[in-house]
C-alpha cells in the first residue's frame, strides 16, 4: 500500500487506523515479553516493556492526529491533556471514586459476609515497581497507565466514533477493542494468567464498564483528558493493590455504571447533555470509522 493510499484509508477509517497501529505498538513491546515468559524464545525480556507498551494508544493518537489534521491537531489534543478548569466535583470522582468503592466493599465484605479486612500495609504496592513509595506508584501510573492510555482511547478513539453513534454505543466499541488489547498480559501477568475463563469474560465485561465510566468523565469535562488519566492512574493503582479486587467491589462497580447510564442518558452520557469529538461539542451524525 503506498502513501498516498494509506492516507486515504486512514482518512476514511480513523478509528480501525487507530486500533491497527494501536495494538502494533503495544505488540511490539508486550508480544516478546509474552513470548518471553511462556518460554518461546529463550531471550529474557525486562518486565519494563510492559509499560512501555502502555504507550501504543498514545503514540497511535499522536501520529494520526498529525496525518489528519497537521500541528493544530497535535496542539489542540496536547491541549486536552492540561484541560484542568472543570468542576471541582470531576476531581474529586478522579481521585476518589473508587477509594470510596474499595471502602464501601470492604465495609460491606465484613459486615455482611464476615470477610477478613483488607491488608493496608500492601495498599498501593505493585509487584512489577518493587521497592517503589505508594505516592511514587502513584505518580508513575498516572504517566504511563493514565497518560499513555487516554490520549488514545479517549482523546482519539471515543471522539470519532461519537460523530458516528451513540456515547453508550461508542464506549462498548473502545472498551471492546480495550479488552483485546490486554491479550499479551494474560501471558506476562501472573495475576491474569491465575484467572480462568469466568475471570477473564468478566475483566472484559469489566473494560466496557469502564469504558462507559471514562466517556461520561470525558464528555462532562468537555473533552478534558485530565480528569480520565488521573482517574485511570488512581484506578490502577488501587485495583491492582494486593487483595483489592474481590467481587463485592466488581458489583458495586457494574451498579455505579448501571446508574451513570440511567441517569445520564446512552445518548450522550454527560452532565452537559452533549457528546464530545475533538474537545468540541458535537451532534451525532455519519462518518466512516
Amino acid at each position: 500500500m503506498g502513501i498516498g493510499k494509506m492516507r486515504t484509508f486512514v482518512v476514511k477509517h480513523p478509528v480501525i487506523a487507530f486500533v491497527i497501529l494501536n495494538y502494533a505498538i503495544t505488540f511490539l513491546f508486550r508480544v516478546p515479553l509474552a513470548a518471553s515468559t511462556a518460554g518461546i524464545i529463550p531471550v529474557a525480556v525486562p518486565r519494563g516493556f510492559q509499560f512501555m507498551g502502555d504507550f501504543g494508544p498514545l503514540l497511535a493518537a499522536l501520529l494520526l492526529t498529525r496525518l489528519l489534521e497537521g500541528r493544530a491537531g497535535i496542539k489542540k489534543l496536547c491541549l486536552r491533556v492540561v484541560q484542568w478548569r472543570v468542576a471541582a466535583v470531576w476531581y474529586l470522582i478522579a481521585l476518589s471514586g473508587t477509594l470510596a468503592l474499595f471502602s464501601l466493599a470492604a465495609i460491606i465484605g465484613a459486615f455482611v459476609f464476615g470477610a477478613p479486612a483488607p491488608n493496608l500495609i500492601l495498599f498501593g504496592h505493585w509487584e512489577e515497581l518493587p521497592g517503589l513509595h505508594p505516592i511514587a506508584t502513584w505518580i508513575f501510573l498516572i504517566f504511563t497507565i493514565g497518560l499513555g492510555e487516554e490520549v488514545g482511547w479517549r482523546g482519539f478513539m471515543l471522539p470519532k466514533l461519537q460523530t458516528v453513534v451513540s456515547a453508550l454505543t461508542a464506549s462498548v466499541l473502545v472498551g471492546m477493542a480495550w479488552t483485546f488489547w490486554h491479550l499479551p498480559n494474560f501471558v506476562f501477568d501472573p495475576q491474569f494468567a491465575s484467572w480462568g475463563l469466568s475471570f477473564r469474560l468478566g475483566f472484559g465485561f469489566f473494560l466496557i464498564c469502564s469504558a462507559i465510566i471514562y466517556t461520561w468523565l470525558y464528555n462532562s469535562t468537555r473533552g478534558s483528558l485530565l480528569i480520565p488519566i488521573l482517574f485511570h492512574g488512581t484506578n490502577d493503582f488501587i485495583m491492582a493493590s494486593p487483595g483489592a479486587l474481590n467481587l463485592i467491589w466488581g458489583a458495586l462497580f457494574v451498579l455505579s455504571t448501571i446508574a451513570v447510564v440511567s441517569v445520564f442518558g446512552p445518548r450522550t452520557l454527560s452532565a452537559t447533555r452533549s457528546v464530545e469529538a475533538n474537545g468540541s461539542a458535537v451532534a451525532i451524525g455519519h462518518m466512516e470509522v
